[in-house]
């Protein structure tokens, strides 16, 4: 009728009638071709009362795509999106179905104009829609439309509290953490002769980078994020020859995202800190940030060389970078648990912000034993040295030729070769000292 005669007003009176009509069934138990009737001329004459008429619908009736399709249109016409996508999920879940064969485009059509102001609408209702149930295929296709984003992309699917280069450094800190788990690994030991072994202090500084470059991109394969250790390339802080970063950050497709800087600390050896600092600016035409300072330390006192760091760096002005309020201030400390400190701070180069991330773990390796504070769980307390029995020098009298031997360990030589021959209880009854 409607169509031959697009009267509003002669719609809302013939709906009217049909509603007071007392032989009219109730709405869960009219035909599905009724119960869209009765949407549609609510819909086409914006009559009210459809609300309270969809109220009385069973919820498979509701679920027909057939009957909701009137009623998200009368709702899209009053700019309702947010329960018409409800609806379209409910429908798309039930149906366990694709886009294309729900039939529903021109609702996502429509939808899609509503919220036109809204980036890649009808990309967020597919994925809304099939939160409900997803097969395989769905978790497959949205996983490789995720890691195929850039890291800024990836980061805001994946933390969209975090930053970029906040992401970066909690993925350090959780290195570095593994790190400290393996510095007995990363000892140089030796075993004297009478086989006392005893630790000579960390390893070379391009070993524990491999073991740091191998945990950073284990850890962030699904992001596509690497390390690419010791490229040469710049000038030294002195600006003669060539230097050599341990490392820029870097994404799949080679572009770079951060450097990553390492050396060895013994002490507060100011000359070694600022010389890295300021030959950062050599490697870097880019104006890259994060900046990732790692200070491999080997010290008993940790606490100590993160109080001397800390001074010295807070009261740096780094070659090539500058400070917006014109003087170092405090570096503001993010983590000091242990043997792990961090800490941050912000420079310019380029025109832009510059992240300096300070990340020192403490290697110090010696085998002690460490006894907790009495009830205090994780108290730190210096560790107590183990006592050493002292050992004395046992002489051995051999009565057949009156050779004689001296020994700590009981392992010389001749001595073993007396214990072949004669039988170790008789060699143990030679001792006379």
């Amino acid at each position: 009728m409607f169509a031959v005669d697009p009267n509003k007003l002669r719609l809302k009176s013939a709906l009217a009638s049909f509603q007071t009509d007392s032989r009219m069934e109730s709405p869960y138990q009219m035909a599905e071709f009724w119960v869209a009737t009765v949407l549609e001329a609510y819909q086409l004459s914006a009559a009210p009362g459809i609300e309270h008429f969809w109220a009385q619908l069973s919820p498979d009736q509701q679920g027909r795509r057939l009957i909701f399709t009137p009623y998200c249109k009368a709702l899209l016409a009053r700019r309702d999106s947010f329960t018409v996508k409800k609806i379209l999920a409910r429908y798309k879940e039930i149906n366990h179905a694709t886009m294309a064969e729900l039939g529903i485009d021109d609702l996502i059509s429509a939808l899609a104009e509503i919220e036109k102001d809204a980036p890649s609408t009808k990309d967020f209702m597919l994925l809304m829609i099939e939160s409900g149930q997803r097969s395989v295929a769905q978790l497959r296709q949205h996983y490789n439309q995720i890691i195929a984003k850039d890291f800024e992309g990836y980061v805001e699917v994946v933390k969209p509290d975090l930053a970029p280069h906040e992401y970066l450094r909690d993925t350090m800190l959780a290195v570095a953490g593994e790190l400290v788990l393996r510095k007995r690994n990363l000892q140089v030991g030796f075993k004297d002769t009478e086989g006392n072994v005893s630790f000579d202090g960390m390893t070379l500084e391009d070993w524990i980078n491999d073991w740091f470059v191998s945990l950073f991109d284990q850890r962030m394969s699904h992001a596509k994020l690497s390390l690419r250790d010791q490229k040469r390339g710049g000038h030294s802080a002195s600006g003669k020859g060539p230097g050599e970063i341990d490392g820029f950050i870097t994404s799949s497709d080679s572009r770079r995202v951060g450097i990553f800087e390492a050396f060895r600390l013994f002490s507060v050896d100011t000359t070694t800190i600022g010389d890295h600092l300021n030959k950062i600016a050599g490697y870097d035409g880019e104006s890259l940030s994060p900046v990732v300072m790692v200070g491999y330390c080997d010290v008993k006192n940790f606490a100590n060389l993160v109080k001397g760091y800390n001074s010295y760096v807070s009261n740096q002005a780094y070659t090539g970078y500058t400070i917006s309020d014109g003087a170092p201030s405090a570096l503001r400390v993010l983590h000091d648990v242990d043997h792990i400190w961090l800490a941050s701070e912000t420079r310019r180069r380029g025109g832009k912000d510059i992240v300096f991330y300070h990340l020192l773990i403490n290697l110090h390796f010696s085998p002690t034993v460490e006894i907790p504070e009495s009830g205090k769980q994780g108290a730190s307390v210096p560790p107590v040295k183990r006592a050493r029995r002292a050992r004395t020098t046992q002489i051995y009298k051999n009565p057949h030729n009156g050779e004689m031997v001296e020994t700590k360990s009981g392992n010389h030589k001749i001595l073993k070769a007396w214990k072949g021959e004669y039988g170790g209880d008789v060699v143990k009854s030679w001792l006379v000292q």
